[in-house]
């Protein structure tokens, strides 16, 4: 009786830890934080460039949401911004209050008080945890 549990414990364990997706691929070993993709849970930008389990996501499409500071959220997936993030606004004003320059582009100036302030939808790009582009759609 002893041999079947052990025997029995040992197979389920063994199915517990090599369990994969389903998908006949196996399971991707974990990185550290630093080099972590945003979840991978949203939905995909209208342009298809959603991300599978296994790949790091290009662009999702949701309601923008402020997280804490200098931290964000659309849809299911937090990010962050840098000075390298291009911000473009599907009308009206930029953030800070003064009217887009070069087709709807604006500064990053005042973000943070534009999304809590009103609803925002909008297609962010990643690179990583970081937003390389925030097109507003409307």
């Amino acid at each position: 009786m002893q041999k079947i549990m052990i025997t029995a414990v040992a197979a389920v364990l063994t199915l517990v830890l090599t369990a994969c997706n389903g998908a006949g691929e196996s399971a991707a070993e974990p990185s550290s934080p630093a080099d972590s993709a945003p979840a991978t849970v949203g939905t995909p930008a209208p342009e298809g460039s959603g991300a599978s389990a296994d790949k790091r996501i290009g662009s999702v499409w949701g309601r923008l949401h402020h997280l804490t500071m200098g931290r964000f959220i659309v849809d299911d997936v937090a990010f962050y911004t840098s000075n390298e993030t291009v911000l473009y606004v599907a009308g009206g004003k930029c953030p800070n209050g003064s009217a887009p320059i070069n087709v709807s582009k604006c500064s990053m100036a005042g973000f943070e008080e534009w999304i809590k302030s009103t609803p925002h939808n909008a297609i962010v790009r990643f690179h990583g945890q970081v937003a390389t582009l925030i097109r507003e759609t409307q």
